[in-house]
């Protein structure tokens, strides 16, 4: 996203969310053909990048 504040000046902006989950198979050691779905625990992340631009 960008606006342009006058003639001179510019603001520039991005922002990103990400959410992200992993289910994995492991096989039970006292069973081997028995297979246990296992969650990890979700992973959240917030990145931006803001710029203040002037041109001369």
């Amino acid at each position: 996203m960008f606006y342009r504040v006058n003639r001179d000046w510019m603001l520039i902006g991005t922002l990103f969310i990400t959410h992200q989950t992993l289910t994995h198979n492991d096989v039970d050691p006292a069973t081997p053909t028995v297979v246990i779905a296992k969650q990890d625990p979700s992973v959240n992340g917030v990145m931006g990048f803001a710029r203040i631009a002037y041109r001369f």
